[in-house]
């Protein structure tokens, strides 16, 4: 006798409609019409419940009936497999992250995030023999830069040093050229400060090694090095520059490496 069968006969013992036996196990009346005409088959957990319901062994409940069977070996496989499958593709989605982050980190800061504005202006640093470099650069209102936590200032700064060693441009001091910078609107439009900008230069302990006004020059506006102020070797340098353009404040900030 087939599962279905045996149902069928559990349940008319038992004097049970197919609604009320199918209450007792949590399932439809159509669900227990199609068990008994062997459309469907109910899952082991159910089956388990049916066997202790009525005092029956699974075995019982399941012998001679071939399908069931192999239906329920089927299953099983299926579910060995699952189990075999599911902590290979969570470790193969591991390592595919983890080959990300490495290939993040190591990698140069795209060329599109370089020159980031949240307002209406932005500045361009351009160095001898690198016109436009590719130095960082982050542009801001001034009030709301001044309004930034002391945190988040150091974190803008830790954003213009680049992601990798050598992602900020190099100026070597030998050569005795001044960095020019330029500024801009949002349309590539020149911008003429109302009064000369004004540059702090900050070391990486972020102390201020020279603070000056930026002097016209045919390219733009001048910031002049001031060698005697930098340690021998590579240094890192913070600039912050302060100007004001239709009556409007901007801070721009951007990082150097000097080599001395």
């Amino acid at each position: 006798m087939n599962v279905g069968k045996r149902i069928l006969s559990i349940r008319r013992e038992q004097n049970l409609t197919q609604e009320q036996f199918g209450e007792l196990f949590h399932v439809t009346r159509q669900t227990v019409s199609n068990w008994e005409k062997e459309k469907s088959y109910p899952d082991l957990q159910t089956l388990i419940h049916i066997s202790d319901r009525f005092g029956l062994s699974l075995d019982t409940l399941i012998r001679d009936d071939p399908t069931m069977v192999k239906t329920m070996d089927q299953n099983h496989q299926k579910v060995r497999l699952l189990y075999i499958l599911l902590p290979l593709l969570l470790l193969l989605l591991l390592l595919l992250a983890i080959f990300g982050l490495i290939q993040t980190a190591f990698s140069p800061t795209p060329h599109h995030l370089r020159n980031q504005t949240s307002t209406t202006a932005t500045m361009y640093i351009n160095l001898p023999d690198a016109t436009p470099s590719r130095a960082i650069v982050l542009s801001f209102d001034a009030e709301s830069y001044q309004n930034f936590s002391t945190a988040k200032r150091y974190k803008l700064w830790d954003t213009v040093d680049g992601q990798v060693e050598g992602d900020m441009p190099a100026l070597h001091l030998e050569q005795e050229k001044p960095i020019v910078l330029v500024f801009q609107d949002s349309h590539r439009v020149n911008l003429e400060p109302e009064q000369p900008p004004y540059a702090l230069v900050y070391n990486k302990n972020r102390d201020i090694l020279w603070e000056q006004n930026l002097s016209p020059s045919e390219q733009g506006w001048k910031l002049d090095v001031l060698p005697e102020l930098v340690p021998n070797g590579i240094s890192t340098a913070y600039l912050e520059v302060r100007y004001v353009s239709a009556g409007r404040n901007y801070v721009s900030l951007s990082a150097l490496s000097l080599v001395k």
